[in-house]
């Protein structure tokens, strides 16, 4: 993800010092590789390291090898062709890209995710970056020592107690990164035994300390983080690292020369990567970036990377996006609305939400750049849209949905078909409700999103439910009741149910869905197979795709640097690297489409007459 190249608070240079320690201390454990036959990869001390011992195994299974370098030395064997792949803890910057002129593509390997730990004690599960400075800062050192003084609404007194590794660590380097001030509170106990941190954890209820995702010691509690202005709590975990919203995180990426890979050592090379085969000691990537791995590597996709910089917004970007479709879909403008006028005020937007079809009307008329909507365009629509030579491009960047909760006694109610689940909250006499009559139901008020969404998926539209329930608009409530009576049955919005699992309610189980019975995750959920669920389309006109202020605005609202912002919304979000991928795609098709027009139309214009022959005419 690249958090610790991002400057804050003017400590760039500081970071890369701890860095420089950390990539010097990996070329003296590691050496060099002896070129030989294969692929020729290069990268920095500090990039080997993180993998531990095995890269060079790693590598050398897949017939390459590996030689050290500096970052820019690094970066300029690669560019100059001297190398055939590049092993980078940051993804290239978009001047970087600009300046290297071979192709290449780039794949991301994985990562290693940091968590600060506390006991099941602690009193909170979440650290601001107030908190963050009043905890870790070197001013912190013998002034912050209890809870209450990070929490002042806390009733007791508990002493708090920090445990840091060594300050030549790359997980060191990266908390700095998060904390005002240069390096991190000097009181702080050290330690390098994660089973000695366990019995730490366990003794002392006020500890904390920083380690690995993958070494939390048992019953310890990792904190969320929030990083940003407008972002919320982040868990450590792969999505929010790849989303660029949780910062103890670094990413490992591998960029291949794009025309080498017809070669069989540089094949080899692309082909152990896919495999997981160079990662096997970090963090696998999500599916989704693996998917994506899969196809830079297989196609013919002008896409080369996925980083969060493949696309800049000008620092001064003006203009309007003319917004239209579906009222449901709306929540995208208004989650987004504030950061936008915060971030770019002269990027306006103007939306006309009036419903699907006029949406539809809109777009291939040409009146509005995006049409928002729960539905595919319509044949009706690509027919309008195809005559008035308007290409339009569909993406999907959300889904909603809903999940139904049973109690986890209940056998028959574990999985349940749409026809089932339509006949239990239909009214006596269109459906089979009175077949159900043994089951307790609890449901939210009436207007409530959830129900509206659960029947128009189940029964083509929003139909009221029976009215033999027991109603409550709050989630937690009626999930605690499902979990005590056995026959008791609810829904919960998408949102509704990220509160539930939050709260841990006991004994209720997720009913899976559909003839293949399948559960409400998120992958089944934006693959469109989960059952109880809609995707949210973005239908763009391609033409004006190719305006700057079109291309922003779609970045800053979907290419994964704003996600926080909808946290609130009941959606369920496309990744940031799967999406940013399509919408990269979605650009260079606009631009070819732009180009092809402009040659279209100067092939067309007549060429004007030689002088001699018009001179001729005159006389």
């Amino acid at each position: 993800m690249g958090s610790i190249r991002r400057e804050r608070n003017g400590r760039y240079e500081s970071v890369r010092l701890l860095l420089c320690a950390f990539l010097l201390w990996g070329a003296l454990s590691s050496g060099r590789a002896v070129a030989q036959e294969g692929a020729r990869v290069v990268g920095t001390g500090a990039s080997a390291t993180l993998f531990g011992g095995g890269l060079k195994a790693s590598l050398g299974a897949a017939g390459a090898t590996f030689g050290i370098a500096g970052a820019s030395a690094s970066l300029a064997q690669f560019c100059s062709g001297e190398a055939d792949a590049l092993l980078r803890l940051s993804p290239l910057t978009s001047s970087e890209r600009a300046n290297c002129t071979i192709g290449s593509i780039e794949l991301l390997l994985g990562h290693r995710i940091y968590a600060i730990v506390v006991g099941e004690a602690a009193p909170r599960e979440c650290l601001d970056g107030a908190d963050r400075d009043r905890i870790f800062a070197p001013s912190a050192a013998s002034l912050t020592v209890d809870w209450q003084q990070v929490d002042e609404t806390l009733v007791e007194a508990l002493p708090l107690s920090v445990w840091l590794p060594p300050n030549d660590s790359l997980e060191y380097a990266l908390l700095d990164q998060a904390v005002s001030g240069f390096g991190l509170r000097a009181d702080a106990s050290a330690y390098t035994d994660a089973v000695d941190l366990a019995t730490v954890l366990a003794e002392d209820g006020g500890a904390l300390a920083l380690v690995e995702l993958g070494a939390i010691p048992p019953r310890a509690l990792a904190l969320g983080l929030q990083s940003g202005e407008f972002a919320g709590c982040q868990e450590a975990a792969v999505a929010n690292v790849e989303a660029g919203t949780y910062p103890l995180a670094i990413s490992v990426y591998l960029y291949v020369n794009r025309a080498r890979l017809v070669e069989d050592g540089v094949s080899a090379l692309a082909e152990a990567a896919l495999a997981g085969a160079l990662s096997e000691t970090l963090t696998s990537p999500s599916e989704a970036v693996r998917e994506i791995n899969r196809s830079l590597l297989t196609d013919d996709s002008p896409v080369v990377s996925v980083a969060s910089d493949s696309f800049v917004i000008p620092s001064v970007i003006g203009g309007q996006v003319r917004i239209g479709g579906a009222a449901e879909a709306g929540v995208f403008l208004s989650a987004l609305a504030d950061a936008l006028a915060t971030a770019h005020p002269s990027l306006r937007v103007s939306s006309d939400l009036r419903g699907g079809p006029a949406g539809e009307t809109a777009l291939c008329t040409g009146e509005i750049d995006i049409a928002l909507s729960v539905a595919r365009l319509s044949e009706e629509a690509l027919l309008n849209c195809d005559s008035a030579g308007i290409t339009v491009i569909s993406l999907i960047p959300a889904a909603q949905a809903v999940v139904a909760l049973s109690n986890r006694a209940n056998a028959k109610l574990r999985c349940l078909s749409e026809e089932r689940w339509a006949e239990i909250w239909a009214w006596p006499g269109e459906g089979a409700a009175e077949v159900w009559a043994e089951l307790r139901l609890f449901a939210p008020p009436d207007g409530a999103l959830a129900t509206d969404l659960m029947m128009s998926v189940a029964r083509g539209q929003a139909l009221p439910i029976r009215r033999d329930v027991e109603v409550s608009a709050d989630p937690l409530w009626r999930a605690a009741a499902v979990g005590v009576v056995e026959d008791g049955l609810s829904y919960f919005s998408w949102g509704e149910y990220q509160q539930v699992l939050a709260a841990g309610q006991q004994n209720v189980q997720a009913i899976r869905m559909g003839s293949d019975c399948l559960a409400p995750t998120e992958a089944e959920i934006l693959a469109g197979g989960y059952p109880l669920s809609r995707p949210i389309y973005a239908h763009i006109n391609a033409t004006n795709l190719a305006s700057a202020q079109l291309k922003s605005w779609l970045w800053f609202a979907f290419g994964g640097g704003n996600l926080a912002l909808f946290s609130d919304t009941d959606l369920v979000l496309r990744e940031g690297v799967a999406m940013r991928r399509d919408l990269l795609q979605a650009f260079a098709d606009s631009d070819a489409l732009a180009a092809t027009a402009a040659q279209a139309e100067s092939a067309s214009e007549p060429e004007g007459e030689p002088e001699g022959e018009a001179a001729e005419g005159e006389g």
